[in-house]
């Protein structure tokens, strides 16, 4: 918990740092990152930490939110949709805020590493294999050994063309070691990603799901691409495979939409104004606007209460000669 906290706040935190705004936007990131039930884990024990800090005399007491009410239930939680390969090509040729955002968010979305493990990363990590390189690396979280093949565009951001590259790199010296804070990192993907037009959410959650998805979308089997990622279980790829399909489908209900309101509109005939009433020449049924109809049988009603009202009055006058 310290760890997460100090590096979403950019350093060593004192717990009279901690205030009301800093666990919010804490909170914020936790449930960007992890699930709901995660993030509360999290706060939990950092209300514990500070209930222990006001007891032992450290800090003064101060009324910090519920942790309820700063969480939204998971089904609220945007959708991370995972980016296209244009998308990644357009963010690939912007300039970012800090340059090693860039580049980690790049290198994250060619091997699939969450943003704790771009951070721990060291050259000694990155080992050869033949011709090409591949990362060899515990996970921060599961503990689990992921090993990734690096692709050409994973090599270029580290500047390794070739195996011959790696030498001369201390093997304990981080790769990314100039990576700013968490929230610096957060302001800079939502700077780069407005000015290169991306519309999606862009973190690295973002890139760890663009990963497998455009994995899934080349072929590779699901199975290979849950020990790419590192993933406890299959299912767990699955997931991160469906945001994709429900982000295709999405646009292929979206394009038919498009496609509809493109259509000329044909007025079908409206049967409340129109009626049968007889057969032409052909064969075929004419019809006559209702109004007109209405109107005939309104005259027809008149007609026989004038009738039946002269029939009446008749019956009156001559009644006494039946009786």
């Amino acid at each position: 918990m310290l760890l997460r906290i100090e590096k979403y706040y950019g350093g060593e935190l004192p717990v009279e740092a901690v205030t009301e705004s800093l666990v919010r936007g804490w909170a914020k990131d936790l449930q960007s990152a992890l699930r709901r039930s995660s993030a509360c884990t999290y706060l939990q024990r950092l209300y514990a930490a500070l209930e222990y800090a006001y007891r032992q005399g450290m800090v003064a007491e101060q009324r910090l939110p519920k942790i309820s009410s700063m969480l939204h239930a998971d089904g609220q939680v945007r959708q991370k949709m995972p980016l296209t390969f244009a998308e990644l090509h357009r963010l690939e040729h912007t300039a970012a805020p800090h340059e090693s955002t860039r580049r980690a968010f790049l290198f994250a979305a060619y091997t699939g590493l969450r943003l704790s493990d771009i951070e721990t990363l060291c050259w000694g990590h990155i080992v050869a294999d033949g011709d090409g390189m591949r990362l060899e690396k515990h996970q921060v979280k599961t503990g689990a050994c992921v090993v990734v093949p690096l692709t050409r565009q994973a090599r270029e951001l580290l500047w390794l063309r070739t195996a011959a590259d790696l030498d001369g790199n201390d093997p304990e010296q981080r790769v990314f070691g100039d990576l700013m804070s968490r929230s610096t990192i957060a302001s800079d993907l939502r700077i780069w990603a407005a000015q290169t037009g991306v519309e999606k959410e862009v973190s690295f959650h973002v890139a760890r799901h663009t990963f497998a998805s455009l994995l899934s979308t080349m072929g590779v089997p699901m199975a290979d691409v849950s020990q790419l990622c590192g993933h406890s279980s299959i299912m767990v790829t699955q997931r991160y495979v469906h945001s994709f399909e429900s982000a295709r489908l999405s646009a292929i209900h979206l394009l038919e939409s498009g496609a509809a309101a493109q259509q000329p509109h044909i007025e079908e005939p409206r049967t409340d104004r129109l009626m049968l009433v007889g057969h032409g020449p052909d064969g075929v049924m004419h019809r006559l606007g209702s109004r007109i109809s209405k109107g005939i049988l309104m005259l027809v009603s008149v007609c026989n209460l004038l009738i039946f009202s002269y029939c009446a009055f008749g019956m009156q006058k001559y009644k006494q000669f039946f009786l």
